[in-house]
């Protein structure tokens, strides 16, 4: 009885979208790369905003929770598209694009970078959340945590397009 009753609510909840809006608003490839339907910075993308970011490079940074490690990288492009991308080693091929994590749109103000991320949940509206990095000396700060991102020279970058 009881997990008819759980059928029933899930049922429910499907048809009302609810579980369905996280397809409606994030978008997934074969490689399970993430990102939003609908971008809003890539409207309020200006040229000017590059003059503090690297492209020649990429922003790394190594963290451990738990005994588990994670690399992480950040490629910002010249247009205002960012790849993101995470590994527990440190060996990603930041050329493949479609293996990113998540993709998506960046604007910068004052000092502050701002990636638009598919990282939300139910509580999220449409899923959408803000990272904001305070970029100093090169480097990237998270605001909201002890995060930090340096520049990681020889990373092996060709030129690619972004294809979001």
């Amino acid at each position: 009885m009881k997990k008819a009753i759980l059928v029933l609510i899930i049922l429910s909840l499907n048809s009302c979208g609810i579980l369905n809006s996280y397809k409606n608003s994030v978008t997934e490839n074969s490689f399970a790369r993430k990102e939003l339907k609908k971008k809003k910075f890539k409207e309020k993308f200006v040229p000017e905003m590059n003059k503090k970011i690297d492209f020649k490079n990429c922003y790394y940074n190594y963290s451990e929770y738990s005994q588990r490690k994670i690399h992480s990288y950040l490629k910002l492009f010249k247009n205002g598209q960012y790849a993101y991308f995470t590994s527990n080693e440190d060996n990603i091929n930041l050329n493949e694009l479609n293996k990113a994590n998540y993709v998506g749109y960046y604007i910068v103000e004052d000092n502050i970078l701002k990636l638009e991320t598919p990282t939300g949940n139910l509580n999220t509206p449409s899923y959408r959340v803000i990272w904001e990095f305070v970029i100093k000396n090169g480097a990237l700060k998270n605001k909201k945590s002890e995060l930090e991102y340096e520049i990681k020279k020889n990373a092996n970058l060709t030129e690619v397009e972004p294809n979001w």
